[in-house]
């Protein structure tokens, strides 16, 4: 069988001499073989990367859907608790409310913030 390169046919205990040519395509296929296998790792890697960023996107967007609904259970709380305080009770807790905000307000009026869209209660 005729060998592409026959100065690599000969026997193992010998010396061999390389034309440029065969030192080259070695060279090359080294070079081709690192960068492969590097190429690998690099689009593996990626590819998790992109993964673990929808993933975390998900899971952002359910703890965003979890807090959401907690706010929503503390509020509904609230106002139970408000709806069994007697009138005079409840009387004076809204108006603690309304101190509380206008305290928030000015706060964020002296650090030149703007106005909260919704001031939180």
């Amino acid at each position: 069988m005729p060998s592409l390169f026959p100065e690599l046919q000969k026997p193992i205990t010998e010396p061999i001499q390389l034309s440029p040519g065969v030192k080259l395509f070695l060279i090359a296929y080294l070079v081709l073989s690192v960068a492969g296998g590097v190429g690998v790792v690099v689009l593996f890697s990626e590819g998790m990367f992109i993964r673990d960023q929808q993933r975390w996107a998900h899971e952002e967007e359910e703890r965003r859907r979890q807090w959401a609904l907690r706010e929503q259970l503390r509020e509904m709380e609230r106002q139970i608790r408000e709806e069994q305080l007697p009138e005079k009770e409840r009387e004076w807790h809204r108006q603690y409310q309304e101190r509380q905000l206008e305290i928030r307000r000015e706060a964020w009026q002296r650090l030149g913030l703007p106005d909260e869209e919704e001031p939180r209660g």
